[in-house]
């Protein structure tokens, strides 16, 4: 509807009133309008569900990649070596290969 100029509304309102009378056509007209503006309204709410359903794993691949990144100062720092309560344990006691060998 959005590529009709004033020419080709006016041809429909003629036909229109000539099909439909005056009586009836102004009845058909507001239930016109209400069914495109409802039409409208609809295609709307759906283009930005659909857009949102897009975005959505974007901004969380952007975030991702965001956190990830060395470069980005607000990423959590990364460890870069075992963990302090990691190490390994010592064990004061010899290990007995050690002991057969010094035998």
């Amino acid at each position: 509807m959005g590529n009709l100029g004033g020419g080709e509304i006016l041809v429909i309102l003629l036909v229109g009133l000539i099909v439909l009378g005056p009586a009836k056509l102004p009845t058909v007209i507001r239930q016109v309008s209400r069914f495109a503006a409802e039409t409208r309204r609809v295609a709307t709410g759906f283009r930005r569900e659909f857009q949102e359903a897009l975005n959505e794993p974007i901004a969380e691949s952007k975030a991702t990649l965001k956190a990830a990144d060395p470069g980005n100062p607000s990423a959590p720092p990364k460890a870069t070596g075992p963990a302090p309560d990691a190490s390994p344990s010592r064990d004061s006691t010899p290990s007995q290969d050690s002991d057969d060998a010094s035998a």
